[in-house]
């Protein structure tokens, strides 16, 4: 009886967390659509990826790479202190808007959209400073 008890209360647990609106993972890669609801404008492409366990990031700002340290824990982030390479692009205008974004983070949603995830990234004012799209392709 005990088994049957403890089996049903896992199955619970387990069906409840499948349940949950942010059970989506950040692992992977997202494309950046915009920065403070603007879309990006840039000469490569604009991403992001979350490295396995997401305390590490790498990506690409639109010109140049970067890379560093970040924290997810339940809806907030951090993204500060990103390195980044110091290619001078003049047809990114985006890069800094950006790395802007990055630093100023604080909580995130993703929301699913005709099969697509899309990821929002907030400041602490809870006003939207990003918006991605989550691409299997992008490494």
């Amino acid at each position: 009886m005990r088994k049957f008890v403890f089996a049903t209360m896992v199955l619970s647990a387990i069906m409840l967390a499948a349940c949950s609106n942010d059970s989506r993972t950040l692992e992977g890669s997202w494309l950046i659509d915009s920065a403070y609801g603007t879309p990006v404008t840039i000469a490569d492409t604009a991403f992001i990826t979350f490295e396995e366990g997401m305390v590490k990031v790498h990506g690409c700002n639109g010109c140049n790479r970067f890379f560093g340290p970040c924290t997810v824990e339940n809806s907030t982030i951090s993204l500060k202190n990103l390195a980044t390479t110091m290619m001078v692009c003049p047809d990114a205008p985006s890069e800094a808007e950006i790395m802007k974004a990055f630093a100023e983070a604080e909580t995130y949603s993703v929301k699913e959209s005709n099969g697509i995830d899309k990821l929002y990234l907030y400041n602490g004012d809870k006003k939207e400073v990003l918006s991605l799209t989550y691409t299997p392709e992008t490494k």
